[in-house]
Order: C-alpha cells, then sequence, then structure tokens
C-alpha cells in the first residue's frame, strides 16, 4: 500500500513524458486574462509564441534560438527575462502553489 500524499502515475513504456509549464497573462492588446501551457522544453531551449485567445494577437514567450533580434540585442531569451529588465519579477511556482493559483484563475 502506498501513503496516501504520494501520487502515482502510469505511463506506458517507451512514452516520452513532456514536462509542461504553463502561464497566467493578460494580453496587452485586448486585456483578455488567459492560461496557455506549453513544454518546458521549448521555453528553455526553442521558441514559444502563443496567440490570444480574445484578439488573436501573437505573443512572444520565449525565443531561445535568436529568430527575434530586437529582443536577443537587450540580452533577453524569454518573458520573465523581458519582465526583470523592467524592474518587474515573475514569479515561477511549483506544486500546491500552482494548483491554487490555477483554481484561483478559474474562478
Amino acid at each position: 500500500m502506498t501513503h496516501p500524499a504520494v501520487v502515482q502515475f502510469q505511463v506506458e513504456l517507451g512514452s516520452v513524458v513532456r514536462p509542461m509549464m504553463s502561464m497566467i497573462f493578460t494580453c496587452n492588446v485586448c486585456e483578455t486574462r488567459q492560461m496557455r501551457s506549453f513544454t518546458k522544453l521549448a521555453y528553455e531551449k526553442g521558441i514559444v509564441v502563443v496567440t490570444c485567445k480574445g484578439c488573436g494577437a501573437k505573443h512572444l514567450i520565449a525565443d531561445n534560438l535568436g529568430w527575434y533580434r530586437d529582443w536577443m540585442q537587450k540580452g533577453d531569451q524569454n518573458v520573465q527575462d523581458m519582465m526583470r529588465r523592467k524592474g518587474i519579477e515573475v514569479p515561477r511556482i511549483n506544486g500546491e502553489e500552482a494548483l491554487s493559483l490555477y483554481e484561483e484563475w478559474k474562478e
């Protein structure tokens, strides 16, 4: 018997588990509050562009490949770098904090 606080996941042998990340943000074009998910690999090593559910605007979240030079000239690779440069800290949260924030956002 397992401890009740332990959550077990059954993963099919040979399947690939991709760690995911999510962010909650407000579109700076139409003010729509939304949550978007993407792989951790794309955020840390690739490019992440999300489309606003309200107005369809494209938002660059991460550019680790240097495709968008205006970010790279400033030394930014992701939205956290950009916000930090502007003096705004974007927290990264895990576990219960993330679940609590998601539940609050859904309301």
